[in-house]
């Protein structure tokens, strides 16, 4: 007995910039030193890093009906990360399509119960603050402003999710427990790390968990790290806290410029 096979074969396929150079070590150091050069000079930065990871490889792909495919690729892989510190807070954003989180610096002041106003980088690019039954997040550079409504007529799988922005400042165990379910507490690096929760499922759905970190000594908020949905993460570390200082009530208050274009997200 006799029989003939045919042996099917895809034409091979390459990423277009195989067929260039590759730059030289020489050329990558003086890319990098630029990159590095643009990021300024200023004593607030107190980390910085730049790097390019440049990789090939082969895949081949045998089928037991003859097909046999070969792809070749080179990955470019740049990254980019400068650290800066200010006014106590730092904040840290790592997106699953970044290499290297984004980091910002600002400042906080809170009053309880549920006060706040956050600045991040200087001049401020991003405040967000609460009063009363409002919350802002306004864009000063861009001009726009977003106002979110706390009160009856909000549905109140928002006010749940919104509410998870006071998150660190329990006033006490009782309100901790109604939005929260605790997943784990460990000790690491002289500060308790409580992993969080929401109990409610909407609110779960923009946040998957949330990580308190308090000094073992006194209790004082040390960080917060939320996860969310998309596998993103944003951590706060704080720092160079004043406790009980007198803040105007100025501070926690916010009047548009009549220039400012106003967004109500919830609004109907």
């Amino acid at each position: 007995m006799s029989c003939t096979t045919k042996t099917r074969v895809s034409p091979a396929w390459a990423s277009p910039s195989l067929a260039a150079a590759s730059a030289t070590r020489r050329e990558w150091y003086d890319l990098l030193h630029a990159e590095s050069r643009a990021a300024g000079f200023d004593p607030r930065i107190v980390d910085w890093e730049a790097g390019v990871e440049v990789r090939t490889a082969t895949h081949r792909l045998v089928t037991s009906a003859g097909g046999d495919v070969v792809q070749r690729y080179r990955f470019l892989m740049p990254g980019l990360s400068v650290t800066a510190h200010d006014r106590g807070v730092t904040q840290t954003r790592s997106l699953k399509t970044l290499a290297k989180p984004l980091i910002a610096t600002g400042h906080l002041h809170f009053a309880v119960p549920n006060r706040f106003r956050w600045e991040l980088r200087e001049p401020s690019q991003t405040i967000a603050l609460r009063d009363a039954g409002e919350m802002w997040v306004i864009y000063p550079l861009l001009k726009r402003a977003e106002r979110y409504s706390f009160n009856e007529k909000t549905p109140g799988e928002w006010r749940e999710t919104l509410s998870l922005l006071q998150t660190g400042f329990p006033q006490s165990r009782a309100e901790l427990d109604s939005r929260f379910r605790v997943v784990s507490l460990s000790e690491t690096n002289g500060s308790w790390q409580l992993t969080l929760q929401p109990v409610n499922a909407f609110a779960r759905r923009m946040m998957r968990e949330i990580t308190v970190g308090l000094a073992t000594n006194d209790f004082a908020l040390t960080a917060t790290e939320m996860v969310f949905a998309d596998g993103s993460r944003m951590r706060n570390d704080f720092t160079n806290a004043v406790l009980n200082p007198k803040i105007a009530d100025e501070v926690f208050r916010w009047q548009p410029e009549a220039d400012f274009k106003i967004a109500d997200p919830l609004g109907k």
